[in-house]
């Protein structure tokens, strides 16, 4: 059977098929003046005056729009507010997606997350702690960085990079925990947690954008409480400029961004070495003029005097002199010092994180559990070699008697079973009776004059049957 030909379908181009479906909508009469009921999420208002946001239910979104001249009649809204929005649906172009045109707004209330949001904001503003005394400074030069956040998000990512580029020598532990889902919040919190059990210098909460939804497990109770306790500065970079948890509000610092802070936590250390060397040399710019204006002052007092005597002039000059020489070379060695020390410091507290003795000391552990691990795998072989030996000399001995007494058993079974056997009882001289196949136990099922076969120690006889007799048996 030869299968139809399949049809061409008809070809259109992308603005004639666009154009349908907008045709379509637009005929549609249900959708035409249509009012929505929903909590407004990711609200905006642009330059041009006009109001952007999505309404959501659960997990369900429906994009929305207000025009400028029906923007300027709206009530106060934001992010989480339920609301009726009323309009009609129509079809964006340019990115085929499809959008309710909202020309009115009706306040409903406040939605459940951006309610739980607005108390525990409260509720904490009435503590404190939000207020700026509680916050503690951060380290002006950190030099490990715990940081709570993903380690396969953006954010991370974004942090652990900018770090690297300012600071190589700032180690960075991440304590790994997921950012948003189902029990997000308890993970964070214990992350954070941990964080402040570890010897570093910060602990860095980051996560990359989201939506409200996706961001409020840094809005939690839990993950908030866990900030207020850590016994380390806190700095608080989950989403963007624009998204504000309340993570962000009880941190001892907000970055708008992961990538910001690390610009704002960890100095580029090439620049810290540029200031050291720039001070050394204004140090020693302000030494030289000082001594060229004590000489050219010596210069001149021996020039213009007037005293008969001028050894007795320049004594006194000299005495001066001297002891601004000395004064400066005191100040000069004392600054010289002080930033010696400084850098001599620095460069202390850098050798730990040097490569190479990290490699070296590395390089030592590593011959160490080599040679561990060698003379524990002799230990081991020579003790399963006895063990095996042993075993060995219990297990021969036990086969050997188990063998004979399988041999004995296995002669016993053959014996009975030779005289079970049908041939060695007909060598005794019986034989197996058949009538048509079928084994004759009983002389009065087979008839006068039936045919049989008696198979006998060699052969078979064939004979008919001439009489029946009854010797007794029942």
């Amino acid at each position: 059977m030869m299968r139809p030909l399949r049809t061409t379908p008809p070809i259109r181009s992308v603005s004639k098929v666009v154009q349908y479906i907008r045709k379509v909508l637009k005929e549609n009469k249900w959708l035409h003046e249509i009012g929505v009921r929903g909590e407004i999420s990711n609200f905006s208002r642009h330059s041009s005056g006009s109001v952007y946001f999505r309404l959501k239910e659960n997990e369900v979104v429906l994009e929305c729009v207000v025009w400028k001249a029906d923007a300027v009649r709206l009530p106060s809204l934001k992010d989480g507010v339920a609301v009726v929005a009323t309009g009609r649906i129509e079809t964006y172009d340019r990115r085929s997606t499809y959008q309710l045109i909202a020309h009115t707004i009706t306040l409903e209330g406040v939605g459940d997350l951006h309610a739980e949001y607005e108390q525990l904001k409260k509720k904490l503003a009435d503590e404190g702690a939000f207020d700026a005394d509680r916050k503690r400074p951060l380290p002006r030069f950190p030099f490990r960085i715990a940081l709570v956040s993903s380690s396969e998000g953006r954010g991370a990512t974004d942090f652990t990079t900018e770090v690297a580029k300012r600071a190589p020598h700032v180690e960075i532990v991440i304590v790994d925990t997921p950012v948003q889902g189902t029990g997000a919040a308890i993970e964070i919190a214990d992350a954070i947690d941990k964080a402040s059990r570890l010897d570093v210098d910060v602990i860095v909460v980051a996560r990359g954008g989201g939506s409200f939804e996706d961001l409020f497990a840094f809005s939690t109770e839990t993950v908030v409480r866990a900030i207020l306790r850590s016994r380390l500065p806190v700095v608080s970079a989950v989403g963007h400029e624009k998204d504000v948890s309340i993570s962000d509000l009880v941190a001892d610092l907000r970055a708008p961004t992961p990538g910001l802070a690390a610009s704002l936590i960890v100095p580029v250390r090439s620049e810290l070495l540029r200031n050291i060397e720039r001070h050394e040399r204004t140090l020693g710019r302000v030494l030289d003029r000082h001594l060229k204006d004590a000489g050219r002052e010596l210069a001149q007092a021996v020039r213009y005097s007037v005293v008969a005597d001028p050894a007795r002039l320049f004594v006194p000059r000299q005495q001066r002199l001297d002891r601004a020489t000395m004064q400066l070379l005191r100040e000069a060695e004392l600054a010289l010092r002080g930033r010696f020390e400084r850098v001599t410091s620095l460069v202390r507290r850098l050798e730990p994180f040097d490569p190479t003795r990290r490699l070296s000391q590395r390089k030592g552990e590593l011959e160490i559990l080599r040679y561990r691990l060698g003379r524990a795998g002799t230990e081991r072989i020579e003790r399963d070699r006895a063990r095996a030996a042993a075993a060995r000399a219990l297990l021969e001995p036990a086969m050997r008697r188990g063998f004979a007494a399988r041999t004995l058993r296995a002669q016993f079974l053959e014996a009975k079973l030779d005289g079970n056997n049908p041939e060695t009882i007909l060598q005794r001289g019986y034989a197996i009776v058949r009538r048509d196949g079928v084994v004759v136990r009983d002389a009065h099922t087979v008839p006068t004059g039936a045919e049989i076969s008696a198979k006998v120690a060699r052969g078979t006889l064939v004979a008919r049957v001439e009489d029946r007799r009854n010797d007794g048996a029942e």
